[in-house]
Parts: C-alpha cells; structure tokens; sequence
C-alpha cells in the first residue's frame, strides 16, 4: 500500500495543479470579462473534455501495455509499441481538431447556447479543440513516464504548466485585452510547455525511448485500441451525461451558465485523490502482471479499495 500511495502522491499533486489553474482561469475570466465571458467558456466545457478524454483514454490504455512491458524488460516490442501509438495519436488528434473546429457552433447550438454567447462560446472552442495536440502528448508522455515509475516529471510538467497558464491568462486577458481567445491560448500553450518537458525526459532517459520511430504495427494497434477504447468511450460517455445536464442550464441563462461553471471547477478538485490513487494501482498492477506476481496485484487492489473507502467518506 505504501508503494501505491508514494507513487499516488504526485499524481495527485499534478491533478490537483490541474484543476487548480482550472480554478485560477475561472476566476480571472469571470472577475475580468463577465458573468457572460466565463458562461461562454463554461458551456465548451464538456464538449472539450469528450474530445482530450477520447485522446487521453488512448495513453491510459497504453500506459497498461507500457508498465507491463517495462516490468518484463521486453524493450524492443515497447519501442514498437510506442512508434505504433504515436502514429496513432496524431492521426487522432487530427480527426479530433478538426471535428472541433467545423462543429463547433453546431454543438453550441444543440447545448441550446444563448445567441448573445455563442460567438465567444464557437471562438473558445475553436482554439482550444484545434490544438488539442498539446494536451494529447501530454497524456501520452505522462502515462508513459508513469508507467516505469516516474510520477514525479509528470508533476513538476504540471506545475510548471500551471504557472505559466496564470501568467499568460492575465497577460493575454489584462494587457492584451483578447477576451476569451486569450484564456484559450494561455491554456493552449500551457498544454505545448506541459507535454514538451516529459517529451524532454523522455529523450533524456535516451534507451528506449530516444529510438521510438513513426510505425504501424497491427497487431500493436489492435492492443491500445482493446486497453484504451474502453476507457476512452466510458470516459465520453460521463461527458455526454454532462453535455445533457449544461444543455439544461443553458436554458436558464448566462449567470446560471457561470454560475454552474463556477462550481463544476470546484467540484472537479474533490475527487482528484480517487482518480490518483486509482492511476496509480493501475500502473502497479501492470508492472506486478508484467513481472507475474498475481499475489501483490491482489494485495494492492484489497488495500486500495479499503484506504479509497475512507477518503471517499471524508
């Protein structure tokens, strides 16, 4: 239980900077633009979350395939692996844009957006959506530092990150005055600066991952897809559940659009603690099944659910 909570420890530290520059952002847009700025940004919320989570679904089930590679020292097929997920993340990432970009007032629409926030709504949208890559390497250098064990270089990323979202989101906002396109760059960039220092360790560590190359591999394809679909679809389908409920508020106007906003930021810090310590049995128990030794994975997920219990009550 000790090596899970050590190791869940700075995920939970990076999540929670995550959410925190969630918080900070809110608030800068809300005290800086409006009730009807921070309604706007709000209402693409679920829609960008659906689309990173179909991309961050993909680096969790690699990540599985990783830790179980890495415990096993089977080093050739990992870089294989990787070159195989890299081509497919970017060609997702691709889709995924341009999906945004072209149905962005579309899906604005269908969340019954008020007219008088659409275009801010379709601006937001449109940036954070078409350069979505930045979070998607991210995820995926994260997930695969995460998963020989480094947790930490995937934190000080987020950190690091995070100051540089505020920095830029007053600067863009207060000094350059550009709105709402200004929060989506700040985030954008954030995003690029995050993936680019695990991109950075990675190249670091040099064997095995300085070698990944572009490839294809079927077979490997058809694994990440098997380990990550199911978490990227079960991922979407809590963010359409979402989509249905701001549908909703939408109906009632821009304060109770920012107001829902608002809390959906503070709401997202109370479970960070479960969704750490459930990454990181994850990775445990890849490395545990890759080393096959069932005993410990057993252990682990006993000691997990008992600890997750009682924070789940506190």
């Amino acid at each position: 239980m000790n090596v899970i909570f050590s190791f869940a420890l700075p995920l939970l530290m990076g999540n929670l900077f995550n959410q925190l520059y969630n918080v900070v952002d809110t608030a800068i847009v809300g005290r800086a633009l409006g009730a009807d700025a921070l309604a706007a940004v709000g209402s693409t919320g679920n829609i960008n979350a659906c689309l990173f989570l179909l991309l961050a679904g993909l680096a969790t089930g690699v990540s599985v395939i990783v830790s179980q590679y890495w415990g096993a020292e089977r080093y050739d097929e990992l870089r294989r692996l990787l070159g195989t997920f890299l081509t497919l993340l970017l060609a997702a990432s691709v889709v995924m844009s341009l999906l945004g970009v072209l149905l962005a007032e579309p899906m604005l629409r269908l969340l019954q957006v008020p007219e008088n926030l659409l275009d801010a709504g379709v601006t937001y949208l449109r940036i954070t959506a078409g350069l979505l890559l930045g979070n998607a390497l991210y995820n995926a250098a994260g997930a695969v530092l995460r998963s020989t064990g480094d947790s930490r270089t995937p934190l000080a990323a987020m950190v690091v990150s995070s100051l540089c979202n505020i920095v830029l989101d007053l600067w863009f906002i207060l000094g350059l005055h550009m709105g709402v396109a200004g929060a989506a760059l700040a985030t954008v960039a954030a995003q690029f600066l995050s993936a680019g220092v695990c991109l950075c360790e990675l190249w670091r560590q040099k064997q095995p991952f300085a070698s990944v190359r572009l490839c294809f591999n079927k077979v490997d394809a058809a694994l990440i897809l098997r380990f990550g679909l199911p978490t990227a679809l079960q991922s979407c389908m809590i963010t359409l559940g979402g989509m249905t409920v701001q549908g909703i508020v939408n109906s009632f106007g821009s304060v109770t659009m920012a107001a829902y906003t608002a809390v959906q930021r503070i709401d997202s810090l109370t479970i960070q603690v479960v969704v750490s310590v459930s990454n990181a049995l994850a990775i445990y128990t890849g490395q545990n099944m890759g080393k096959h030794d069932i005993g410990r994975v057993c252990q682990g997920l006993r000691d997990s659910l008992k600890a997750l219990c009682v924070i789940c009550l506190v």
